[in-house]
């Protein structure tokens, strides 16, 4: 089979995956599309070569899409975040949108909207030079990714560019904003309580506070959809705060975000952003036990995080999510906590019991090698499609 595979400039992970179409019998074509002159290289390539399919990961091409359903071949996505974007379901899918996706839930709203989906967990995606990079620990408890306090946190956005704006509107008008925004925070106060008990209550409570202020929000022309997309970031970034306060000293790598942090967290050491293909590797190894916190409308599913502490022979702590345990034995290949203070409890317990903490990760470690790479991804995503 033939594969005119779709990739970023951005990516590092690009060969593993390669590699991995290769091992299965697939004759590969890369091409980039992250630029506007690629949309008219790939259109020309596509109609060169006749590939069998189309590939993409981690990003969706509606373009890419439109061109596999006029020639009636496959396009297959692998997703790998969680669907907040109402644009994403907003479009127009065939029988050759062929969806894989890293969240459970998501299956079925995309099946919904006419692409055929599927449920595919993630896999490790980090340089596998780090079996010979692994040295002494350097650090006690570390956390890789974002606070969620940054650019990508659309709440603040709107709250500041916003108000920046209200001051030139009449006063009915913000009255309305005013309102509006009391209300978002009344909302977010109410989840950030469920969110310590990992409950994800934010449909409910946007479709409560949309039914209150529908004509406010209608004459923003913002939707329920688009509420949910404002809100995620703010939310898994209280959340994630709350449980990072329980940590005496934790170890911060990711965003510069963190830095708006210090005063929140004063047991926070920032170490700065990390590559995650070449330099997140060696932090997990070299960590004696490595956090994961799932953002709470976000536990159907699990990031590469995951996949890649185990891969790097880190001890993983996460939160206990379903998905989780369908893949792994807690307490022998990784540990999980529920609660703040079960996380505070087994963060003493294996930092006073390294050589049991030792043990998991190593057959965490043994686990993911076996099971959970992209040569095994790559193997169910073509059965489930061309069998």
């Amino acid at each position: 089979m033939r594969c005119l595979f779709l990739q970023r400039r951005d990516f590092s992970y690009y060969p593993l995956l390669e590699q991995a179409l290769r091992a299965h019998g697939v004759e590969l074509l890369p091409a980039f599309f992250d630029r506007e002159p690629d949309m008219k290289e790939v259109a020309s390539l596509f109609q060169q070569w006749q590939p069998d399919f189309l590939f993409s990961h981690p990003t969706f091409l509606p373009f890419i899409s439109y061109l596999a359903r006029v020639k009636g071949v496959p396009y297959i996505h692998w997703e790998v975040d969680k669907l907040i974007n109402p644009r994403i379901l907003a479009f127009e899918y065939t029988a050759t949108d062929h969806f894989f996706t890293t969240y459970r839930e998501d299956v079925a709203r995309l099946a919904q909207v006419g692409a055929t989906a599927y449920y595919l967990p993630n896999a490790w995606n980090i340089d596998p030079a780090i079996d010979r990079a692994a040295g002494d620990f350097q650090y006690e408890v570390s956390f890789v990714g974002t606070a969620e306090a940054g650019v990508n946190n659309y709440y603040r956005n709107l709250l500041r560019d916003t108000d920046a704006k209200a001051v030139h509107w009449p006063e009915p008008v913000q009255k309305a904003w005013r309102q509006a925004k009391q209300g978002l925070e009344e909302l977010l106060s109410v989840q950030f309580q469920a969110s310590q008990r990992h409950h994800n209550r934010l449909p409910e409570l946007i479709e409560a506070e949309y039914r209150q202020r529908q004509a406010t929000y209608q004459a923003f022309q913002v939707t329920p959809g688009d509420l949910f997309m404002l809100l995620t970031k703010e939310t898994a970034h209280r959340q994630r705060c709350h449980f990072l306060k329980g940590v005496t000293r934790l170890d911060a790598f990711g965003p510069v975000d963190w830095e708006k942090l210090r005063q929140e967290l004063p047991g926070m050491v920032y170490h700065g952003p990390v590559r995650q293909f070449d330099q997140s590797g060696p932090v997990f190894a070299r960590s004696r036990i490595n956090l994961s916190l799932a953002r709470v409308y976000a536990r159907d599913g699990l990031s590469d995080r995951i996949f890649n502490v185990l891969r790097a022979g880190g001890l993983l702590l996460a939160d206990r999510q379903p998905p989780l345990l369908e893949l792994f034995r807690d307490g022998e290949e990784l540990v999980t906590y529920d609660s703040r203070e079960e996380m505070v409890d087994k963060i003493r317990h294996f930092l006073d019991h390294p050589e049991e903490a030792r043990r998991i990760a190593r057959a965490g470690q043994a686990r993911v090698r076996a099971g959970h790479g992209f040569h095994n991804r790559v193997g169910e995503i073509l059965a489930r499609v061309f069998a």
